[in-house]
């Protein structure tokens, strides 16, 4: 039985090389399309992102070949923020409540679209504040942090 299986495996061989273009003198053929191309562009004036730019303020050119741009602006996309406080024996006092004002600020400044969570980390970390649009559910879990105060740095509290 063993020469019927070598001869099928010369004779698949033999088919298989005839059959493929290199064996027939040509070389493989490889080809794409792509119906958008993403350029990501930041655009700057003394250092801070210039703002209020359109599609026209753009000009994109492929091969020399002008294109029509389509701009999305990071304005228009929603944020996920996650705030992390430090609750160790380190930041007290004075120092956590403009901790919480900052947070407090940023909350503010989010949009109707974006969402907020909040860490705590002390002697552990712990998820005061799942990710959620609700920014008054973060404001309260801010308000009144939990996690408790410790000597642990971040990294201690992570193995915690």
């Amino acid at each position: 039985m063993r020469p019927v299986i070598g001869v099928v495996v010369l004779v698949s061989l033999v088919l298989t090389l005839a059959a493929s273009p290199s064996g027939s003198g040509q070389q493989p053929v490889f080809s794409s399309r792509a119906d958008a191309v993403r350029v990501d562009v930041l655009v700057t004036r003394n250092g801070a992102p210039v703002r209020g730019l359109s599609a026209a303020d753009f000009e994109v050119r492929d091969n020399g070949v002008l294109q029509q741009p389509t701009l999305l602006s990071a304005d228009a996309l929603p944020l996920n923020v996650v705030m992390a406080l430090d609750l160790s024996d380190s930041v007290t006092g004075s120092r956590l409540t403009d901790l919480q004002t900052a947070g407090r600020g940023l909350l503010e400044a989010l949009t109707d679209r974006d969402a907020a969570a909040l860490l705590t980390f002390g002697l552990a970390v712990t998820v005061a504040q799942r990710l959620t649009q609700d920014r008054e559910a973060v404001r309260a879990a801010l308000a009144q942090p939990a996690g408790g105060a410790g000597p642990r740095s971040l990294m201690a509290a992570s193995r915690a």
